[in-house]
């Protein structure tokens, strides 16, 4: 949308004052006119789509947000793996319901 109003200014605005004239009146935007008008200015096809995600992979946003997720699913998968080796009730593994195990049993402070 921003490439067409970027290329087409005239016929961006005379596609937002019909969309604000049907929203205003309470009745339902014809999409597929506003596709059509769209259409008629810019075409879409694998190519066109190609670039931009590349455009986009190189926006040091997403480049930021990509390695979070990736750090964080390596986390989870870290936690995941370890979690079969707690020995509690959080884990859900619990070796024996009336001995409280080593790491939380309480110290003779004397």
């Amino acid at each position: 949308m921003r490439t067409f109003l970027e290329e087409h200014p005239k016929e961006g605005r005379k596609l937002n004052v019909y969309i604000r004239r049907i929203q205003s009146n309470g009745h339902t935007l014809d999409k597929p006119h506003v596709k059509r008008e769209i259409g008629r200015f810019m075409k879409v096809n694998p190519d066109w789509v190609e670039r931009k995600i590349q455009a986009k992979l190189t926006d040091p946003v997403i480049i930021e947000q990509i390695d979070t997720a990736k750090r964080v699913y390596q986390e989870a998968r870290e936690v995941l793996a370890n979690l079969h080796k707690r020995k509690d009730a959080a884990s859900g593994v619990i070796t024996s319901p009336l001995e409280p195990q080593a790491e939380y049993k309480m110290k003779d402070v004397n």
